[in-house]
């Protein structure tokens, strides 16, 4: 049997490979995109590009609940027990990370993204030393309410699949309003909610019968690709008319929401190729580092 069988740590890290190089398509994409002439040919691919690359995040909100439900499946954990193994597990190289953000901010401010006027607590809570970092503060608040969550998707696993739907799709209605910047958007745990429960129920549920099923595989496809092409198609029209990027690029907007719940449906039934395997076992590092390789790399191309 492959190491990579759907629920196994090598299946979350195949799937968390492909989602760490979403995430660096998007920043490269961001970085570049505007040095070629809005709506040209090149604009238009990058455009594509970028939405068919917006699972990323919620695939990781996800996996992040998949793996903890699958974890801790025989035996829920205590609260302050949980807090503090997840605490050594992701704090200290996120504080690292955010020092050598806030000090090259200071030597090369052309870099940009660098929050200097935030005070320090800013920077270090709420992931302000760079724009990226939003994740970790998030993923931590999911953290502290995990045990709970846990018990609760046990109990009434698809009534809560349903609320946490409700929940996210009415907090991504302030989307793009005045004062509603990225920061403000994804640092709040309710914009992620739904992805998150999503894993928790897909890691409590038996993933065998799911998997033996070719109409479960076939309509998670279908939805995969029926998300994606209103993506796209979105994607265009909202920037024909002239909304934010945040608006455009949201996470959690109606067309990607239905596209990334399929795909993290569809990924049980992807077991290769192991490559990637490789490089989810080191997306956590990669995710933290990889937006000041990319912006060193645009102060000489």
């Amino acid at each position: 049997m492959s190491s990579t069988f759907p629920g196994s740590k090598d299946h979350v890290n195949l799937f968390k490979g492909y989602a760490i190089l979403a995430v660096v398509s998007i920043h490269f994409i961001h970085a570049y995109i505007n040095r070629f002439a809005y709506g040209s040919f090149p604009w238009q691919i990058m455009v594509i590009l970028d939405q068919i690359v917006r699972f990323s995040v919620p695939a990781f909100v996800a996996l992040s609940g998949f793996a903890l439900a699958r974890k801790y499946a025989a035996s829920p954990p205590g609260f302050f027990q949980f807090l503090s193994t997840r605490a050594v597990k992701i704090l200290p190289p996120y504080l690292i990370w955010s020092l050598v953000y806030y000090f090259v901010g200071w030597f090369f401010p052309d870099l940009g993204n660098f929050s200097r006027s935030a005070p320090i607590w800013e920077l270090a809570l709420l992931g302000r030393a760079q724009y990226h970092l939003y994740f970790v503060p998030l993923i931590f608040q999911l953290y502290v309410l995990f045990p709970l969550l846990f018990r609760l998707v046990r109990k009434s696993p698809w009534l809560f699949v349903l609320l946490s739907l409700i929940i996210q799709i009415y907090i991504y209605q302030g989307t793009g309003a005045p004062g509603w910047s990225d920061q403000t958007q994804y640092i709040r745990f309710t914009t992620w909610i739904y992805y998150f429960i999503l894993g928790i129920f897909l890691g409590s549920v038996s993933l065998d019968r799911f998997i033996s099923s070719r109409l479960a595989g076939i309509s998670s496809l279908i939805v995969t690709l029926a998300g994606l092409t209103w993506t796209i198609v979105s994607g265009f029209y909202l920037v024909s008319q002239g909304k934010n990027l945040i608006y455009v690029t949201a996470f959690t907007r109606p067309p990607v929401l239905l596209y990334a719940t399929g795909l993290i449906l569809f990924s049980f039934f992807i077991t290769r190729p192991r490559f990637f395997v490789k490089i989810g076992a080191w997306s956590y590092q990669i995710y933290l580092g990889h937006v000041l390789v990319l912006q060193l790399l645009s102060l000489i191309a």
